[in-house]
């Protein structure tokens, strides 16, 4: 099996929706659990990591096809920049 363009515009599309409902579900701050030994995920951890995985699908995308799956609309490093799916 080939990956495609479209195999990754719809990856970059159930990351976002994962993105979302685990964004929701998170708590603000992470709080330490005895139970795991560890932090719990916050919200910006979770934002954090769905942000890195569309950005490397996004380099995979530009190396293979030369055009990106997302379209991020703010060039500053924001917390939570605007993005679209690419429409071609």
């Amino acid at each position: 099996m080939n990956l495609t363009y479209e195999m990754l515009k719809q990856k970059a599309s159930a990351i976002m929706l994962k993105l979302v409902d685990d964004y929701c579900n998170a708590p603000m701050r992470g709080q330490y659990s005895r139970l795991l030994g560890k932090y719990t995920t916050a919200k910006k951890d979770v934002l954090k990591e769905g942000l890195t995985n569309i950005k490397m699908l996004n380099e995979l995308s530009n190396g293979m096809f030369d055009k990106n799956v997302v379209n991020f609309k703010d060039e500053d490093d924001v917390e939570l920049p605007k993005m679209e799916l690419n429409k071609e």
